[in-house]
């Protein structure tokens, strides 16, 4: 996601479950291996082999390990944060003579957080150990959940782009691209079975909504992160959900209790305009308050929210509050001495108001 190819540095976005095995002594990899495209040849450039471990009296098999692989092609890389709750790990390359050698760009994350439906889409993985490979497909569905166990004890609830792009085992955590090379989701699952039925072109990847403000918390909260002890903190609207460990355990986004939802237009879809080009028609929902919370009243209706840094002026977020997903999603931008503004509706009367915000530990 940022490279500085003069010193050989980068920091690389990936899924949780890629780098986590809670069966093992060590949970997270304490190694891990890159490639750039046309050098993830095994057999030529690296070899993996099955490894085991013996930790005093208990033998641990990890599933493979690079074992020869030439320093030529492949580029080390470290864990300096993870989340459980959003399935997403970031990795820190430093002094790569690869990279530096290399025509490697930094890719980049799509500022619009709303998808459509139809919408073309691309990703990039390695499928099967196969080698770094390209598929196609369209967004099927633009907000959907999913479960997925990234610890072995119990599952995770994601909101996840729905997609028919061709994803398998060794996909994970390869971007999702719109036809402009952006960024929109991060892959995380496919879907082969249901009900016992097998289910083809159901794959899902976690929004860029989110995505995107975990990777800049993450980033600016690097230093002493662990899975085991949470180090990284995100807001929520003070009294406004609930966050205790039981929704830890359940759900990969905030469970809002006292905000309602409705609907005004009820589908995301594209159509041509008069020009003949592709149009996209956003859903609009109310985000309304249920409850007396954060200094709203009950049937107040949120539409635009702003952040702003501690120096009173520099506006990290400032976006009109469409669907529900966006209020929750820009709050992770939250960091301590900031300003929350909600723009509500209040009995006919737009109105704003200075929130405060509860800081919870992302696990």
């Amino acid at each position: 996601m940022d490279l500085d190819k003069d010193n050989g540095d980068a920091y690389i976005l990936t899924n949780c479950h890629v780098v986590y095995d809670d069966t093992a002594v060590n949970s997270v990899a304490d190694r891990v291996y890159l490639y750039l495209y046309g050098q993830d040849i095994e057999g030529t450039n690296y070899t993996l082999e099955d490894v085991t471990t013996t930790y005093g009296d208990t033998g641990y098999t990890y599933y493979m390990e690079d074992v020869t692989g030439d320093d030529n092609y492949r580029i080390p890389a470290t864990v300096v944060a993870a989340s459980i709750q959003y399935d997403m790990a970031l990795l820190k390359v430093s002094s790569s003579e690869v990279l530096e050698n290399s025509n490697a760009i930094a890719a980049s994350f799509s500022d619009d957080d709303e998808v459509y439906i139809g919408e073309s889409v691309y990703t990039v993985g390695n499928p099967l150990g196969v080698g770094t490979t390209v598929t196609t497909g369209v967004v099927s569905k633009d907000s959907e959940t999913t479960q997925l166990a990234v610890d072995s004890t119990e599952y995770t609830i994601y909101r996840e782009l729905k997609t028919d792009t061709a994803v398998n085992p060794g996909n994970s955590g390869g971007a999702l691209y719109n036809s402009s090379g952006e960024i929109i989701g991060l892959v995380n699952c496919g879907l082969t079975e249901y009900n016992s039925e097998t289910v083809e072109g159901t794959s899902y990847a976690l929004c860029t909504s989110y995505v995107k403000r975990v990777y800049e918390l993450m980033r600016d909260t690097e230093n002493g992160t662990q899975i085991t002890t949470p180090g990284i903190q995100r807001a929520y609207l003070e009294g406004a959900y609930s966050v205790d460990a039981t929704d830890y355990a359940m759900y990969g986004y905030s469970v809002q209790n006292s905000i309602s939802t409705g609907y005004d237009t009820l589908y995301s879809y594209s159509y041509l305009d008069t020009s003949g080009s592709v149009a996209r028609a956003r859903i609009r929902e109310y985000v309304e308050a249920t409850t007396d919370s954060y200094g709203l009243a009950v049937g107040d209706v949120i539409t635009h929210l702003t952040i702003t840094a501690s120096d009173g002026e520099t506006i990290v977020e400032d976006l009109d509050i469409t669907r529900k997903f966006m209020l929750d999603d820009a709050l992770i931008s939250y960091r301590d001495g900031y300003t929350v503004t909600l723009t509500y509706i209040h009995g006919g009367n737009t109105l704003t108001k200075d929130v405060n915000c509860d800081m919870e530990s992302l696990i």
